[in-house]
């Protein structure tokens, strides 16, 4: 993880250390039970989850472990100067210096992918997607949570990509899904309201309506720019093409 001070790195059986922006070590910090499974950076605390099914909190800075609590954790997002943690059956929106929880949710057992998406707090539960209406702080102040999806991150909706080329949106009026077509791992990607699916051949959909715009070669890798320009690495080549008016142009 990118922090501005450097970057932090996992250190198996150990805990994790900060590198600064020079290369030196700027920390080592041993945790309970070794590295973080799951971590967050937020308020110049990591916060972390950790196999030994404790919460911590590391101070940025130092490496200093600032509090521990009991919490199996399955996912850890920043909500503006708080932490929202996922757990087994529950949802906590906690305080990075101290830990202490500002509000508690139930959930059901199987909640997974915690997303943020314009204030509201998106998980998946077995087959179905559940929404709340708010994520609010003390008194009804919104908590400022930044748009953000699971596997796939976009402005104007909450994605989710899943082996296979499959995908699917989780929000808005128009709500789509693709099936899987083949068993690739890679993840899917999203730009300006286009979606980049491998699916034995490459397809670039729209977003918002889950309609093809274009379907380019099949390739060992893809990477799709801000300009909608997509590089695919194919076994002999590397080859360029645009998104130009829903044509493919090489």
């Amino acid at each position: 993880m990118a922090l501005p001070s450097g970057v932090v790195r996992a250190l198996p059986g150990e805990g994790l250390a900060l590198v600064s922006d020079s290369g030196s070590l700027a920390f080592r910090s041993k945790l309970p039970g070794g590295a973080p499974e799951h971590l967050a950076s937020v308020s110049g605390v990591l916060v972390t989850g950790l196999p030994a099914g404790l919460l911590a909190g590391v101070d940025a800075g130092d490496g200093r472990v600032l509090w521990k609590r009991r919490m199996r954790t399955a996912a850890i997002l920043p909500c503006g100067a708080r932490a929202l943690v996922l757990a087994a059956g529950a949802l906590a929106c906690i305080e990075p210096e101290s830990g202490r929880p500002v509000w508690e949710r139930e959930l059901p057992d199987d909640a997974h992918e915690l997303v943020l998406h314009e204030g509201a707090v998106l998980l998946l539960a077995g087959a179905r997607h559940c929404r709340s209406r708010s994520v609010t702080a003390p008194r009804g102040r919104p908590c400022r949570c930044p748009g953000r999806a699971a596997r796939v991150r976009g402005r104007r909706g909450a994605h989710r990509g899943r082996p296979g080329g499959a995908a699917m949106r989780l929000d808005g009026r128009k709500r789509w899904a693709i099936a899987a077509s083949g068993d690739t791992p890679a993840p899917a990607l999203l730009h300006r309201g286009v979606m980049l699916l491998h699916r034995g051949a490459i397809e670039l959909i729209d977003a918002a309506e889950g309609l093809p715009l274009a379907q380019l070669p099949p390739a060992r890798g893809a990477a799709l720019g801000s300009d909608l320009s997509c590089a695919l690495i194919q076994d002999d080549a590397v080859s360029l093409h645009r998104l130009a008016t829903h044509l493919s142009l090489v």
